[in-house]
């Protein structure tokens, strides 16, 4: 296999952000997928403050 693409549905997003990172991986496809900020883990997104929302 020279290339593949990576699909991640809901929360599998995040999982396909860090195997992005293999030299084999040429495309990452997110299907209704959470997609961290760049330089975030998926964990860290939910303890984050947001605007508007009240706590």
């Amino acid at each position: 296999m020279d290339s593949a693409i990576v699909v991640g549905h809901s929360y599998g997003g995040t999982v396909i952000a860090e195997a992005g990172r293999h030299s084999a991986v040429a495309h990452l496809l997110y299907v209704s997928s959470y997609l961290p900020d760049l330089g975030h883990a998926g964990g860290d997104d939910e303890r984050r403050e947001r605007p508007g929302l009240d706590r």
